[in-house]
């Protein structure tokens, strides 16, 4: 049985290529994300020392792994599980890097005091006036 000059086969073995990059992408992604909140919370920790190079290799490795090594080792078995692979891994990381500054953001806010709070609400949105002019 052919569709389209590609064999059942063909078609099945695409689909799952499909789901396993987008599996493989998903846990990638979320795994990248706690690897760079750990560099972030040893770097502020710690700063730039010896310290930090001694704790974070693993981390650093495994952020190479996910965007680099992986991926060029599925592109020689199948574009499409690559492709897919790469889609939602940039997709999901770009969204989590987004969340965590808008919680760090949110965290921040909610440790000032009530009137510096209302103080920058006001310097914001006199500049939003501002610019509307």
């Amino acid at each position: 049985m052919s569709f389209g000059g590609l064999s059942f086969e063909q078609i099945i073995n695409g689909l799952l290529y499909f789901v396993s990059g987008y599996f493989f992408a998903i846990f990638s992604s979320r795994h990248s994300l706690a690897c760079l909140a750990r560099i972030r919370q040893i770097y502020a920790e710690k700063g730039l020392s010896l310290a930090l190079f001694m704790a974070v290799p693993l981390s650093i490795l495994f952020i190479l792994f996910a965007f680099l090594i992986f991926p060029s080792w599925l592109t020689t078995r199948t574009y499409v599980g690559a492709f897919t692979y790469y889609a939602v891994l940039l997709y999901f990381f770009s969204k989590g890097v987004r969340n965590a500054r808008a919680a760090e953001k949110q965290e921040k806010e909610d440790s000032m005091p009530r009137a510096e709070r209302r103080r920058l609400k006001r310097e914001e949105k006199k500049k939003s006036a501002d610019k509307a002019q």
